[in-house]
This record gives C-alpha cells, structure tokens and sequence, in this order.
C-alpha cells in the first residue's frame, strides 16, 4: 500500500472512497480517495498478486484466533 497525502488530516477520522480496481490474471489493483472532515486528504494504492500455491492456513499456524477478531 502507498499513501500520498497533500495535507496533514484534520482530527481522528479519516475516510476512504474507492475510486477504481483492475484485476486480471491474479494481480489486483486498487486507488482510493483519503477524506477527512473538510475534504480530500490524499489517495492510497494497494497492489496484490494472488498465488494459490502459497495460501496460508490460519488454522494450522495457530492465528485462526487473531484473524477472527
């Protein structure tokens, strides 16, 4: 995830509007729109690759539990 903010966030709370997502062949990729209370903050982008090779299996690493919560 890479987040670019032109302005520090105006108190606690900040929101998110997805903007766009393309996926094709296992990579994803997603922009976003960071908000806070008076407008635009910033805009984030999240990549990710599946491999369903390599899944991970909470249960057997003991972090069901964590995951759950």
């Amino acid at each position: 995830m890479t987040s670019t903010l032109s302005r520090l966030p105006v108190g606690h709370e900040l929101g998110l509007r997805a903007d766009n997502i393309i996926a094709a062949e296992g990579i994803s990729i997603g922009s976003a729109t960071l908000y806070d209370r008076t407008g635009p903050v910033g805009t984030c982008v999240v990549t990710a690759l599946s491999n369903a090779r390599r899944q991970i299996d909470f249960a057997a690493a003991g972090l069901a539990e964590r995951v759950s919560r």
